[in-house]
């Protein structure tokens, strides 16, 4: 354990604005699952809409990790190349975490016996 005379005024005392009030921001796992389980079909509240387009079309802003939860999900379901599989495993490995690897280590050494005998002294 630390000792306090050693930490003192060295932490968030001196910078308060360093203090994430909010707690740990989201990750992208529940992102990616939030994404999955809505079927492509998006709610956007309007105070993230930035515009709405001649075309028709709208943009908005969206929070970065969902953008980088979109940007996985788009190149695992587009084209067909080395990113794409990398992509497929992040995906995989966010949502059910990585496989597990076991190790089979079996190895044989000769063992040596020494035996004290107190009558050779």
């Amino acid at each position: 354990m630390s000792n306090y005379k050693n930490i003192k005024n060295k932490g968030f005392d001196k910078n308060p604005q360093n203090i994430n009030r909010k707690g740990r921001p989201l990750s992208i796992k529940q992102d990616l699952k939030t994404i999955l389980e809505i079927d492509g079909k998006f709610t956007i509240d309007a105070k993230n809409i930035v515009s709405i387009n001649d075309d028709g079309s709208v943009t908005i802003k969206i929070p970065t990790s969902e953008s980088l939860a979109l940007k996985l999900l788009q190149l695992a379901t587009n084209g067909k190349n080395s990113n794409t599989l990398k992509a497929i495993q992040m995906i995989m490995e966010q949502i059910d975490g990585k496989p597990k690897q076991s190790i089979d280590i079996q190895e044989t050494r000769p063992i040596q016996i020494l035996q004290n005998d107190p009558l050779s002294d």
